[in-house]
């Protein structure tokens, strides 16, 4: 290390502002679960609403689990609680459904076992104040009849719904005795301190495969009317397969009465409309999958609003990128403005890398904007599995890739994006573990703030965590002070950072750098905790103009 370097550092060296243009999207957080091992697939599904965000994960090898995460005062999400089934019977699958509103959590088990019926289930948790408790256990009805009961699921101001999307219909006499998979939706209703059923509803003219429920969605509406959407995907009246979606209002204990039928405007075959649905208060987004406004299956999104007792579609709008088999159906969300779609098997640069677009509405009409994408992206890491609204004013999303493999296989990553200048992450990594048995490295990516261009980059590290941080310039520098953060300062472009100082060049002015552990580490390093840093320094003030956040290592055997 150069005296000039050392100098700029000690003489110079709250995260710094990201100078990116507003209009950029910015990974703000990430989130690997309580404890980053394991093949877990996180973030299936994932909702959001108030204070709190829900994550599942689910596993061949374990039980499915929802994760509580809580908004704290700096904005921030951190982990809080994990629920899990409180019947073995329902582990497997726990979480496949999902919803949240305010203390109320819906979680579907909707898996079917013929060796330990009834199986398909939904599970309620309150929280008290102080925690989360299991509260109430609904069953499938008609099991065993393999219904999908509580794949989908909503949760209103008093109710709940609960689509059983492939249960077998009885039909009357004579003609056939049933149809498969024709669906039927199951109505709860919240009455003192327990709940009710409130009706159940199936297809004035159920056929094979309709499934009737596949997405179901709870909403008052501004005229006070409690109304209830139902998707049917794969009804034949428009057409094979094109799918239609049905209103229903509440007329009282068990009554609910159909009042209009929402039709594709695709002209694609097979669209599929209402594999997906977004609802909020008296605005609906529904999708079409293999829609499109030519012959050609793209993927299409009708957009409709509540005025004056009906359902009206206001705008029939595509997304600029060819969706073909981007399995956007079972993530979409809406807030406000703000409308987020993840497609997790839309390949850019991997396949099946995946993404997460997002429309804004603007004057009464739905635009596309910048979307959100991984940084370090791999093949079939599926981003943007689940997608959830945290904030829309400044727009604040998660996006879940539940087969990221930065913490192992399968493992599974939260990402958290802003559309705001000010909020950016500039250090990444493509790997949460490093294993001090087997060689091997992480890549760190630097994306510094714009204008970084031949500013020097030195990449420090520390075993002893992130707080309270080494102030500079006005920047604070994510790391403690200890025998590790000392050996990288001192020697640096030696292992385990061997090109941790160097200057951003090029018209982007990123760089790589390398966390590589030198062979012949005590095994018992394994569980020890890494993080790493990085410093901007203007070569001309002498000063450090930027402090990136932290990355974590966990070492591993």
């Amino acid at each position: 290390m150069s005296q000039r370097s050392r100098r700029l550092l000690f003489a110079s060296l709250t995260l710094a502002s990201c100078t990116l243009p507003g209009a950029a999207q910015c990974i703000v957080d990430q989130w690997a679960g309580p404890q980053p091992t394991g093949s877990i697939w996180l973030g299936l599904r994932m909702v959001a609403d108030g204070e709190w965000l829900a994550v599942t994960n689910g596993s061949t090898i374990g039980p499915g689990e929802v994760h509580l995460l809580r908004r704290q005062p700096d904005g921030d999400y951190a982990w809080f609680q994990t629920v899990e089934s409180p019947l073995e019977i329902a582990a497997f699958d726990f979480g496949k459904g999902l919803d949240l509103r305010g203390d109320l959590l819906a979680v579907g088990a909707p898996s079917f076992n013929p060796d330990q019926a009834p199986e398909s289930a939904v599970y309620l948790f309150e929280f008290d104040g102080t925690e989360w408790n299991f509260t109430e256990r609904f069953t499938a009805p008609n099991e065993p009849n393999n219904t999908n009961f509580g794949r989908s699921l909503s949760l209103g101001p008093d109710g709940l719904a609960v689509g059983a999307s492939t249960e077998q219909i009885f039909l009357p006499q004579p003609g056939p005795l049933f149809a498969n998979n024709a669906g039927a939706v199951y109505l709860y209703r919240r009455e003192g301190d327990g709940w009710n059923p409130d009706g159940r509803i199936t297809a004035a003219n159920p056929a094979d495969f309709d499934q009737f429920g596949a997405q179901v969605g709870l909403t008052r509406t501004a005229d006070g009317l409690d109304q209830l959407v139902v998707s049917r995907p794969g009804a034949d009246f428009y057409g094979s397969n094109a799918g239609l979606v049905q209103l229903y209002i509440r007329q009282g204990q068990s009554q609910w009465l159909a009042t209009q039928t929402l039709e594709p405007q695709s002209v694609a075959s097979f669209s599929g409309f209402g594999e997906g649905l977004a609802l909020d208060g008296d605005h609906l987004v529904v999708g079409s999958p293999r829609g499109g406004l030519t012959a050609k299956e793209t993927g299409l999104f009708d957009a409709f609003d509540y005025v004056a007792g009906f359902w009206v579609r206001t705008q029939t709008f595509a997304a600029a990128e060819d969706l073909t088999s981007s399995n956007f159906q079972d993530a979409m969300d809406l807030s406000g403005n703000q409308l987020a779609v993840g497609t997790p098997q839309f390949t850019s640069i991997q396949p099946d890398q995946g993404a997460a677009l997002r429309f804004e509405r603007v004057d009464g009409l739905w635009q596309q904007r910048v979307s959100a994408l991984p940084k370090f992206s791999q093949s079939a890491q599926n981003f943007g599995t689940s997608v959830a609204w945290l904030d829309t004013d400044p727009p604040r999303l998660a996006t879940s890739a539940s087969n990221d493999l930065t913490y192992g296989p399968s493992h599974g990553l939260i990402f958290q994006h802003e559309w705001q200048a000010g909020a950016c992450q500039t250090l990444f990594s493509d790997l949460g573990t490093v294993s001090v048995g087997e060689p091997g490295s992480a890549t760190l990516r630097l994306e510094p703030p714009s204008g970084s261009e031949g500013s020097l980059y030195f990449v420090l590290g520390s075993t002893s965590g992130t707080e309270p941080g080494l102030p500079v310039d006005g920047q604070v520098l994510p790391l403690t002070i200890d025998d590790y953060f000392l050996q990288t300062l001192t020697q640096p472009n030696t292992p385990p950072l061997p090109d941790g100082l160097g200057t951003f060049v090029g018209a982007w002015g990123t760089a790589l750098a390398s966390f590589v552990l030198p062979p012949g580490l005590d095994p018992a390093l394994a569980g020890s905790e890494v993080h790493h840093a990085y410093a901007v320094i203007d070569p001309l003030l002498g000063q450090v103009v930027h402090a990136s956040n932290p990355v974590l290592h966990v070492l591993v055997p």
